[in-house]
């Protein structure tokens, strides 16, 4: 089976259940993914998030830490399957390595990059995962993996730019909290995936492109009557909206008077922060206008439109509450 194939069936089956990334996510920890998209995958709708060159990397690079990390630990890793629990069905999961001492599993793996300047939201190496030490998403997700396959203890193996060895952060299981953690996914998937009630919108990145998939193009010109209860949001949204544009004219007025402090300084210093404003190279182009006219035969071959999309905003309306 192809490694397409392959991936297309993990997704399918994860459509049948809550992972460990969707358990962060329904919590509110996720910083990629939001309770609503999670519901809206469920219901068979995917939303192609975009693969970023550092998630790609990542993958990459995961036998390679694992690797690393079990040598130095003296144990073997394998690669895990995808999981799900024996009694409830809805819980399954894909833990990135299973750790064995011969044949016997001693424990869960899961490999992370990370660069330099993140450093500092992990641990030295050693030190074990928990508040401060490992992102609250990781954790959740760990414990997940140690509950589904009965582990007693799990790592986790993070890469720090390429210049340090690998750090290992281990992470006793904590039957306390995954308690908490199957009793609230239990819950939530029977309100919101048996039960049908979409979750409400967080504000999120993820929240958008969910909403963009349910609805990516308006198909009724007719003004709809919205409830009562859309006075309220409309309000907040001109408000919050409001308030953003004075705290970014204040942020950009402060930024212009440190500019006019550093003058030709590329930096500058105080109170234990450094300020830099330094040089950066013009980024290359085209005259579009110039290639058109020049070339119009070369444009019209090269041309590409962009996809359609909703522009959303407000107004205030004179007519009546239908036209």
């Amino acid at each position: 089976m192809s490694a397409e194939l392959d991936r297309e069936a993990w997704a399918a089956s994860r459509r049948l259940g809550l992972g460990g990334t969707d358990v962060a996510a329904i919590l509110g920890e996720s910083p990629w993914k939001s309770p609503m998209m999670v519901w809206l995958e469920k219901h068979g709708q995917a939303v192609d998030a975009p693969e970023t060159t550092r998630l790609k990397r990542g993958l990459q690079l995961e036998q390679l830490i694992a690797d690393e990390w079990a040598e130095r630990e003296a144990v073997r890793v394998e690669r895990a399957p995808h999981i799900r629990h024996p009694e409830r069905e809805w819980a399954c999961g894909s833990p990135d390595f299973i750790v064995r001492e011969g044949a016997h599993l001693v424990g869960v793996l899961e490999t992370k990059t990370a660069e330099v300047w993140h450093a500092k939201k992990f641990g030295r190496d050693g030190t074990e995962a928990g508040d401060g030490t490992i992102p609250a998403h990781y954790a959740i997700q760990l414990q997940w993996y140690l509950w589904l396959t009965g582990a007693q203890m799990g790592w986790f193996a993070v890469m720090v730019g390429l210049s340090e060895p690998v750090r290992s952060l281990p992470m006793p299981r904590d039957d306390a909290f995954i308690a908490t953690l199957v009793e609230v996914a239990g819950a939530w998937w029977q309100r919101h995936i048996i039960g049908g009630e979409m979750p409400e919108p967080d504000g999120t990145e993820s929240s958008t492109r969910a909403v963009k998939a349910m609805h990516p193009l308006a198909t009724n010109d007719e003004p709809v009557a919205l409830p009562a209860d859309a006075a309220a949001l409309v309000e907040t949204y001109q408000t919050a909206s409001a308030a953003a544009k004075e705290h970014e004219k204040r942020a950009d007025e402060a930024k212009q008077r440190l500019c006019l402090l550093l003058g030709n300084h590329s930096r500058g210093i105080v109170g234990g922060k450094r300020v830099t404003w330094s040089n950066v190279a013009g980024r290359e182009g085209f005259d579009v206008e110039a290639l058109r006219a020049a070339y119009p035969h070369v444009f019209e071959q090269f041309r590409r439109e962009g996809k359609p999309y909703r522009r959303f905003s407000i107004a205030n309306h004179k007519g009546g509450p239908q036209s």
